[in-house]
């Protein structure tokens, strides 16, 4: 009920805003007098739908780790991110929800930022008690110590760190501008680079420090078609590694997820017609496109003392996807026509 008074709101007031003594129209079929629907309304009315969507997404994410067995308060089991602080970047839709919600399940206290704060806001109402949200554009270093000074203003430490925001623009050589390519390395690569700076110092003192860095299979095989993408997340990659001894001796652990398909947001779009002509399936080993929480899951694992001796490591989960050269695939290379490699392979 909380979260139907929290989105009705804006509508309440746009309703109220609205000139509803507008001019009445005559319907030309029934003559019937009617007045035009106010367009602010129905421009609050298709946010509250959006809103929503991310609500049941989220939710979903939880029921997930339900099923999997995940250990949470009440169970009579410890959860491996009790007592700890996780800030996570791009949580306002995706896979950045996805950790938030998985995280918080395991114990944790999670602090989201995303660009979109009424998104990031209405994710961490989903989840609860456990989970506060704050506006960050991960591209500006002062909305970086904007964002920490908060984290430290609710909660005592930091103990990890997710660089999830990402975006993706899908054109080659010939349509990247030099504006565009920066623009995304700007976000996807340095981006997490001021994430790391900003918090360094507090994970230090945590004794315990977690960083993981949401990279793509796109840093694995590369993409025709997405060159700023594809370059932005190899800039993920090499960041990772060349970070790996100077926070090993901080105790600070730094490692990178490397997402095949999976159903976000941003992907959709260009794979519901992707996945028709029946290329992505075919080219993942499991035959599916993956969900959010199945990324989550090793985020969560990253971040737990589970993994206190992995570091400098890069865990894929794609399906499949890089594994091998798919049959089709191979039957393009041999007849010595271009080939997309690994398709798309956007996940935030």
């Amino acid at each position: 009920m909380v979260l139907v008074c929290v989105f009705c709101g804006p509508i309440q007031a746009q309703v109220r805003s609205c000139d509803w003594g507008a001019t009445e129209h005559t319907s030309p079929d029934h003559g019937l007098s009617a007045r035009p629907m106010c367009p602010g309304l129905l421009t609050s009315i298709k946010r509250l739908i959006e809103l929503w969507n991310i609500v049941v997404a989220v939710t979903q994410c939880v029921r997930q780790a339900g099923r999997r067995g995940i250990p949470h308060r009440g169970a009579g089991l410890t959860a491996r991110l009790e007592g700890q602080v996780v800030l996570i970047t791009g949580a306002g839709s995706g896979i950045g929800a996805a950790i938030a919600a998985t995280a918080a399940r395991e114990g944790a206290q999670v602090v989201l930022g995303d660009l979109n704060a009424e998104n990031a806001r209405s994710v961490a109402a989903a989840i609860g008690e456990r989970a506060i949200s704050r506006a960050l554009d991960v591209g500006e270093e002062s909305s970086w110590a904007s964002f920490v000074d908060y984290a430290l203003s609710e909660h005592p430490r930091i103990n990890g760190l997710v660089n999830c925001a990402g975006i993706a623009t899908g054109h080659s050589l010939e349509e990247t501008s030099g504006e565009e390519m920066a623009h995304v390395l700007a976000i996807n690569t340095v981006g997490p680079f001021l994430g790391i700076k900003a918090t360094v110092n507090e994970l230090r003192r945590s004794k315990n420090g977690s960083i993981v860095n949401i990279a793509s299979c796109a840093a694995l095989a590369g993409l025709r078609s997405n060159i700023a993408y594809a370059t932005s997340k190899f800039g993920i990659r090499g960041l990772t590694k060349a970070l790996v001894h100077e926070l090993g001796s901080y105790g600070i652990r730094i490692n990178s997820v490397f997402p095949g398909y999976i159903d976000t947001p941003m992907s959709r779009p260009e794979w519901a017609d992707y996945s028709v002509a029946g290329g992505q399936p075919a080219r993942v080993a499991l035959g599916r496109t993956g969900r959010p929480d199945e990324i989550s899951g090793a985020v969560c694992f990253l971040l737990s003392a589970e993994a206190t001796y992995c570091t400098g490591a890069e865990f894929v989960v794609d399906g499949g996807l890089t594994s091998v050269v798919p049959a089709r695939e191979d039957s393009l290379l041999s007849s010595g026509r271009p080939t997309d490699n690994v398709g798309p392979c956007r996940s935030q």
